[in-house]
């Protein structure tokens, strides 16, 4: 009887541990954001937030959306997509550097580079 309330009690502190962690990434998360939509922390550095969409919780992915807002009024107000274009560009070798760590998009950058002046 002992070892099923030891693991029910081990269940339930894990689950709360787990909801304590939980909240403070989220939290943490949320003050970058708010940095970044005041303009304290550049957008660029929100691209690695655009990385881990749909890999986390729902909570963090409705925090992302916060980061293509940012990325919409820099479009719409200050007329510059190219920021735009250099964050998702910087998102995307976020995700193929975490996903496909052999792949190097510099690396590709040097071989088409050396392709396109070799002629």
């Amino acid at each position: 009887m002992n070892s099923v309330f030891l693991f029910a009690f081990s269940a339930a502190l894990n689950a709360r541990d787990l909801l304590v962690r939980e909240y403070l990434f989220i939290e943490i998360i949320s003050t970058f954001l708010r940095a970044i939509r005041a303009g304290v922390v550049r957008i660029q550095h929100g691209a690695i937030v655009l990385a881990h969409y749909g890999r986390l919780e729902v909570a963090f992915d409705v925090c992302s959306k916060i980061v293509v807002d940012v990325l919409r009024q820099e479009t719409v107000m200050k007329e510059s997509p190219d920021i735009v274009v250099a964050v998702v560009t910087q998102a995307l070798e976020e995700v193929c550097s975490t996903l496909y760590p052999e792949f190097s998009i510099s690396n590709h950058r040097k071989q088409l580079h050396r392709l396109t002046h070799s002629s």
